[in-house]
């Protein structure tokens, strides 16, 4: 039963100690939401979903604004020229093969 359920344990525990870690260090919830967003990205591709790639298009453009608010202005750049653009082409491509 443990092997069955083991992703979502796995998942479970990691959620518990990213938001116990982000109260620990007085964390706004913006700045460690996404890393929660991309817990839930790897469990739709773990079961092998393709919205997992739209979510994760989505999560990019939180992640820019997250950079952006830290001065970290080329993984901004890089959140939304690359990775966003990616995910949202990888999304509409399985969409097309899939129907």
């Amino acid at each position: 039963m443990l092997k069955k359920h083991f992703d979502k344990l796995f998942v479970l525990l990691t959620f518990v100690l990213i938001t116990a870690a982000a109260i620990i260090f007085r964390q706004h919830p913006f700045r460690f939401l996404p890393l929660c967003v991309s817990l839930v990205i790897y469990f739709l591709q773990a079961r092998v979903s393709r919205y997992a790639h739209l979510l994760g298009s989505l999560n990019s453009i939180a992640y820019a604004i997250v950079y952006i608010g830290l001065g970290i202005y080329a993984s901004a750049a890089q959140a939304l020229l690359i990775s966003f653009p990616m995910q949202l082409a990888t999304f509409f491509m399985w969409r097309r093969r899939a129907d």
